[in-house]
């Protein structure tokens, strides 16, 4: 169910399950961006990305690390809704509705 084509101009990142980046992206207790590693972004969202594989779960992480990077600020249920779409849970189609409601409502 990788990749998702959209972007921060459609309110969602990007999944690449090949890319080899590590993310240097974290949101930080109060919202704010902070330059780390990956493991700020497994261990705030541990039990969502539980259900991943390894694969699916790297490029939700990288997902995310681009997507903060770039100025988006997931909430617990983006991260929901990103992993469901990584494990197949929902269509493309539906992942992508879902994201662009938020960024109107947020917009």
């Amino acid at each position: 169910m990788l990749p998702l084509t959209s972007s921060r101009d459609q309110g969602a990142p990007t999944l690449d399950p090949g890319s080899d980046a590590r993310p240097v992206a974290s949101i930080g207790p109060e919202g704010e961006e902070t330059t780390m590693t990956a493991e700020p972004i497994q261990t705030r969202w541990a039990q969502q990305l539980g259900p991943l594989d390894d694969q699916q779960r790297q490029a939700v992480v990288n997902a995310l690390a681009n997507g903060i990077h770039e100025g988006w600020k997931p909430t617990d249920a983006d991260v929901t809704r990103l992993v469901d779409y990584a494990r197949g849970a929902v269509d493309e189609e539906t992942y992508k509705r879902a994201a662009l409601a938020r960024a109107r409502r947020d917009g």
